[in-house]
């Protein structure tokens, strides 16, 4: 039991480190605690002398703050607010899911997302290529995934599919479009060697060069939903490729919306790595984005909008 001189120190002590008042309750508890347990020692040798000594309002301070900082950061940790996200990984080529394919969280300066043991949250997709974990929600997080034969991918975290680019050689690019409104976005490739354009897109869906073999393809098609299509070509020299998006929802409904609105995004990829990441801007107007081109296996960033009336039309 606390006598009544050491629960005045207490008091004293509450006063002068100044602890939130809404933890007292808890201090005093563990307090006894601390005081049955682990100063029982010192308890006794006070009865015997009867007397206090000058540094017990010292003890008691340190004490009562270690034990409140204790309640205090229990508190905190068992209420911080969390969010469960729920993933579905699949091959940017043919949308099958990736079993076995690592994701770990990454924090807004770069830092990994780690437990309370400093271990590293991670989540595995299972065989159908599905994940879903729990973390905390008190700050913004990009996602990155991992997987043998595919190349890292790192985006924003939310909700819903993620498209992974199986490996390549050197020479050879893939963009891969997605969106996050509802509406059918096309991803198309015209191709130009020696003064002729030839033009990819869903009702073309390979380009070959002079001796029949395929420098590019439309890997996969949307409809629907947020993607994605993909579009895998092999950049020679003396061939330009030149990359865009079209609104087909605008072109037969001009009032579905800017595709501006649509989150439009364009992921391009090298051999085995990810070489950029470009997002449409929500002031531009027009239904057809011109993103980049690939002229003698050389990358420019294009970046303008301008509105067609057809698909035909596209640059």
């Amino acid at each position: 039991m606390i006598d009544k001189r050491f629960a005045d120190e207490y008091r004293k002590a509450v006063d002068s480190v100044q602890l939130p008042l809404e933890y007292q309750d808890e201090i005093l508890s563990a307090l006894r605690v601390k005081e049955s347990t682990v100063s029982l020692d010192a308890e006794r040798e006070m009865r015997r002398k009867r007397k206090r000594s000058l540094a017990l309002p010292l003890v008691a301070a340190v004490l009562v703050l270690a034990v409140g900082l204790s309640v205090i950061f229990s508190v905190g940790i068992n209420n911080t607010p969390v969010q469960e996200v729920r993933f579905s990984v699949a091959s940017a080529t043919s949308l099958r899911g990736v079993a076995g394919a690592r994701i770990v969280f990454i924090g807004k300066q770069g830092e990994v997302l780690t437990d309370k043991k400093g271990e590293t949250v991670t989540a595995v997709t299972d065989e159908k290529g599905e994940a879903v974990a729990t973390i905390p929600s008190t700050q913004e997080y990009s996602v990155q995934i991992t997987t043998d034969g595919y190349i890292t991918l790192e985006e924003e975290l939310r909700d819903g599919n993620y498209y992974i680019s199986p490996e390549m050689t050197d020479d050879t690019y893939r963009a891969v479009l997605t969106w996050d409104k509802e509406c059918d976005l096309d991803a198309h490739l015209s191709i130009t060697a020696q003064g002729v354009t030839e033009k990819l897109n869903y009702f073309n869906s390979d380009v070959e060069d002079a001796q029949g073999q395929v420098i590019a393809a439309l890997d996969t098609d949307s409809e629907t939903g947020d993607g994605p299509e993909t579009i895998t070509f092999n950049a020679q020299e003396g061939v330009s490729f030149r990359f865009s998006v079209a609104s087909y929802s605008a072109l037969k409904d001009e009032s579905s919306g800017e595709l501006s609105a649509t989150g439009a995004r364009v992921t391009l990829y090298r051999g085995e790595s990810c070489v950029g990441v470009y997002t449409i801007d929500t002031a531009y107007k027009g239904n057809a984005w011109c993103v980049f081109e690939v002229e003698n296996t050389q990358l420019t960033v294009c970046d303008y909008t301008y509105s067609v009336s057809a698909i035909t039309e596209i640059k």
